[in-house]
């Protein structure tokens, strides 16, 4: 039973230091030390001696101590043991030995009790497998069996004394390695199983989340239908009330003409019957008539139906449309829009205040510049500022630069439609002028009402009137 606690060689504390070497800095993974637990177990188990089986690797296969073909603590044979380490083959051919000196010299009692009473000269006894046994005296051993026997009593001793002492610290140790193993894998079962809530969780929430986009796509391309069906039905109802108010106007152009015709034709049958005397003074009556009807269309002709630009009069604005335009009136309050200066970048300020100062004697205070249309949008420090720089903007005449209101689209739509009735009236002979959403026709006023949508006769009054 030869060397359970001899001392380690050079050899293998030099191969166990360069395993040390080797090994790299900082915590071992998992699966190192899995390994390195793995191989002091089967250490501990060639070291004990005691026939302690243990479990390893992902296929559990059984190992156990160099006792083979005894029974362990487990009670059952260990037929399936193998053992690859060159120490550990050693140690299986010395044991194999003392078994051999152990059964001879077993033989050799058995004969000696037989002949004899069953005491030696020495009187020794021994005990072999159970059954005690006459010891011959050491005259009569040979001398090889001498020595075999005292290698015998030497591995006896050192496996009964320091193996028996080593073997429950070993066999402590390895329990304690099985017990933090079998811990290990329980910690490792139930985060697999929690794991898998995790992961059946996740699926029923990605589910859920596929489930309401579904629907939520759905009704927005329902949405978008229904907006594109009320799109054309607000489109067949505005053909519809333009086809309504041409027929309107229509109707009563052609009433106000019989009209007129009526009333021409019953002063004529007058005057025919009042006589012949009387014929002068009602030619005078019907002279009279035309000059009124002639005075009614210079001053108020714009009420005339037979007016052309009366048929591309603007359309009247909604109640959300006419607030999205107050808005944005006010915000392009303090601008004005200049063409025609070409400077750009970092200089921009200073050129148009150069410009302005130069030829209209203004100071003004920009606050933002910014090109757009062909163009610059400037907007300005103060409603004074802008309102100077607008009353002085003809001396700019002959300079190729021209200064112009900041107007939105509806602004603009207005006041090319006021320009076609000044030059349809001018066209007549009657003298005009165009203002900030109105005209004057022959002296009187006319204003455009956003809230009515028509043009409406305001009285006299200039600029500054219906600036406000």
């Amino acid at each position: 039973m030869a060397d359970a606690g001899e001392t380690k060689s050079p050899e293998s504390k030099i191969g166990e230091k360069k395993e040390k070497i080797k090994r790299p800095r900082g915590r071992p993974r998992k699966k190192e030390k899995a390994k390195e637990q793995a191989g002091q177990m089967r250490s501990y188990l060639e070291n004990c001696n005691c026939g302690f089986q243990a479990a390893f690797g992902t296929r559990r296969r059984i190992e156990h101590s160099p006792v083979n073909g005894k029974e362990g603590d487990s009670g059952k044979i260990h037929e399936e043991g193998k053992v690859d380490d060159e120490r550990n083959r050693g140690r299986k051919e010395k044991n194999e030995e003392e078994d051999e000196v152990v059964e001879e010299l077993s033989e050799r009692t058995k004969t000696a009790g037989e002949s004899e009473t069953g005491t030696t000269a020495a009187g020794t006894t021994a005990t072999v497998e159970g059954k005690e046994t006459t010891v011959p005296t050491e005259a009569e051993i040979p001398a090889g069996d001498k020595k075999r026997e005292d290698a015998g009593k030497v591995s006896t001793e050192d496996a009964t004394g320091t193996g028996a002492e080593s073997t429950t610290e070993e066999l402590a140790v390895v329990r304690k390695l099985i017990k933090d193993l079998e811990n290990k894998i329980d910690r490792i079962d139930r985060e697999k199983i929690s794991l898998e809530k995790e992961m059946n969780e996740m699926r029923e929430k990605v589910r859920l989340e596929r489930i309401i986009n579904e629907g939520l796509r759905r009704d927005i391309e329902l949405v978008k239908k229904e907006r594109i069906m009320d799109k054309n039905r607000m489109n067949e109802l505005e053909l519809v009330i333009e086809e309504l108010l041409e027929k309107g106007r229509d109707t009563l152009g052609k009433e106000q003409n019989v009209e007129n015709n009526n009333n021409n034709n019953e002063e004529k049958e007058s005057v025919r019957e009042d006589g012949a005397g009387e014929k002068e003074e009602g030619e005078l009556d019907i002279e009279n008539s035309e000059e009124e009807n002639n005075n009614n269309n210079k001053g108020g002709g714009l009420g005339n139906i037979k007016r052309d630009y009366l048929k591309v009069m603007p359309e009247k604005l909604g109640e959300e449309e006419l607030e999205w335009e107050m808005v944005e009136r006010k915000n392009r309050k303090k601008n004005i829009f200049i063409r025609g200066v070409r400077t750009v970048g970092a200089r921009i300020k200073e050129e148009i205040k150069g410009i302005i100062k130069e030829k209209l004697d203004e100071a003004i205070y920009i606050k933002k510049v910014r090109a757009i249309g062909g163009g610059l949008i400037v907007e300005l420090e103060s409603m004074e500022n802008k309102i100077e720089v607008m009353k002085k903007r003809g001396m700019l005449k002959g300079m190729n630069v021209w200064i112009e209101d900041d107007l939105t689209e509806r602004e603009k739509e207005i006041q090319n439609w006021l320009k076609m009735i000044a030059e349809e009236e001018r066209g007549r002979g009657l003298e005009t002028q165009i203002g900030y959403q109105k005209i004057k026709v022959n002296g009187c006023w006319y204003e455009w009402s956003e809230k009515k949508g028509r043009i409406e006769e305001a009285g006299e009054g200039g600029f500054r009137k219906f600036r406000k």
